[in-house]
């Protein structure tokens, strides 16, 4: 596999993961294979293309996902017990892993992929803030004014202002005491 993935590692571990969950479904009875085999295999699989995607949250769900269809095909007694649970402690883990990874990269929750967003919605100079948010941890009003003398008071307010809204910032403190962190 292209170790150029974006988040190889971790598409790594849920790519074990579906391979193992595939393993599993074989042993399952016939009539079952179709129906909550497929659901199962289809989770997990989903799993692998939102890890490679960035889409940490939407990952996160279906891991979610896979766990719910692993708990009713343990429920219907389709395999050894012992094969489910230790699914699901791996699946647990790689959802931890996955929580991490986001929370490294400065991606804010709830925002199933981030790097879309910011590569179409934000100009060049809400990108440099969020970067120096990135580096800084925060930034107030006067810092910007002196990274960005070349604009506006007001089209710097607006820059933040649309970052607000966006949920990539988030406002502390009231008047001259007022500065902005990233949305976690």
């Amino acid at each position: 596999m292209n170790q150029n993935l974006p988040n190889f590692d971790l598409w790594q571990k849920g790519y074990k993961l579906l391979i193992a969950i595939h393993r599993l479904v074989e042993v399952f009875p016939k009539e079952r294979k179709f129906s909550i085999g497929s659901d199962l295999k289809h989770s997990a699989n989903e799993v692998l293309t939102k890890i490679v995607t960035s889409k940490f949250n939407l990952a996160n769900e279906k891991i979610l996902e896979t766990l719910s269809n692993l708990e009713v095909a343990k429920g219907l007694g389709l395999a050894k017990n012992i094969n489910f649970q230790i699914l699901g402690q791996e699946y647990q883990k790689l959802a931890k892993e996955v929580i991490s990874t986001r929370l490294s990269l400065g991606i804010p929750r709830g925002l199933a992929s981030w790097k879309v967003k910011i590569s179409k919605k934000l100009t060049p100079r809400q990108k440099k803030i969020i970067q120096y948010l990135k580096e800084n941890n925060k930034i107030n009003f006067s810092q910007a004014r002196e990274i960005f003398s070349e604009v506006s008071s007001r089209t710097l307010r607006l820059d933040l202002k649309s970052l607000l809204a966006q949920k990539l910032i988030h406002k502390n403190g009231k008047s001259v005491r007022t500065y902005y962190t990233l949305f976690t």
